[in-house]
């Protein structure tokens, strides 16, 4: 006899994938259940991020829409009163690379409008009732005066002016220096500016001050403005540091401190 056929048992199709969650425009998360995944942000500036980001603020963004969740780690680091321009290509790295969420690469965080100030409304003016009239009383008769004789002025002698005083004339302000031409490319030598970068890279976690002046705004004076952020961009290349964090101090150290003009979406070229 035959064997008995086995039967077939069969494969139950696939479960559908869940579709994307819908943005709302703004953070359905509440901020205080997210300032711990903001302070292992801020942790990150020095570090290398690793798995302590993605246990913290994956599972709190977890069902959120893609821009949602960037709105709410922009929400919380403004409450945390952190810098924006130093935190957001952090949080937006852990989002993309640890998260899975789609955020694009020129996200910024949206401002806070501000609500116009009332004008005040000035009082209506109580009106006065006019004062009761005062009663005349009769002037007495006049007393006669005797007649009072005029004093004779002595005769001055006449007093010279003084003699004026010359003007010595101011000169004319020396023209303005033209400022300089782009050239496309870093004018410097980077062995130079590599201790302009070390002090950058300190900034991270402190306020800017005179070091980042004193060190960098001469090695670049009479550099053409894009000139200069492309040299910082070639001398943080070369010190192997992250650009997306350093770029932000760089150019804050180069408008603030150096009086340079640079484009706010100046990226450093490939």
């Amino acid at each position: 006899m035959p064997p008995a056929p086995t039967p077939v048992t069969p494969t139950p199709p696939p479960a559908p994938a869940a579709a994307p969650a819908t943005s709302t425009g703004k953070c359905p998360v509440d901020t205080l259940k997210l300032r711990a995944c903001v302070d292992v942000l801020n942790g990150l500036l020095h570090t290398v991020i690793g798995s302590s980001a993605s246990t913290t603020c994956c599972p709190l963004l977890s069902g959120v829409a893609d821009l949602d969740a960037a709105r709410c780690l922009c929400t919380t680091i403004k409450v945390k009163a952190l810098n924006i321009n130093l935190m957001l290509p952090i949080a937006i790295e852990v989002l993309v690379n640890q998260c899975g969420k789609r955020v694009p690469k020129d996200f910024r965080c949206p401002t806070t409008p501000v609500s116009p100030t009332p004008t005040p409304v000035a009082p209506t003016p109580t009106p006065m009732m006019p004062p009761p009239p005062t009663p005349v009383t009769p002037m007495p008769a006049p007393t006669p005066v005797s007649p009072t004789p005029i004093p004779v002025a002595p005769i001055s002698t006449p007093v010279m002016p003084p003699a004026p005083t010359p003007v010595t004339p101011t000169p004319p302000p020396a023209p303005a220096a033209a400022p300089a031409t782009s050239t496309g490319k870093c004018p410097v030598d980077t062995l130079k500016l590599r201790a302009c970068v070390d002090v950058l890279n300190g900034l991270l976690h402190t306020v800017i001050g005179s070091s980042a002046s004193n060190t960098c705004c001469p090695l670049l004076s009479g550099v053409a403005d894009v000139d200069a952020a492309l040299c910082l961009c070639t001398t943080i290349k070369v010190k192997a540091l992250n650009i997306n964090l350093m770029l932000p101090i760089a150019i804050e150290v180069l408008v603030n401190q150096c009086g340079k003009r640079v484009p706010k979406d100046f990226r450093c070229p490939n």
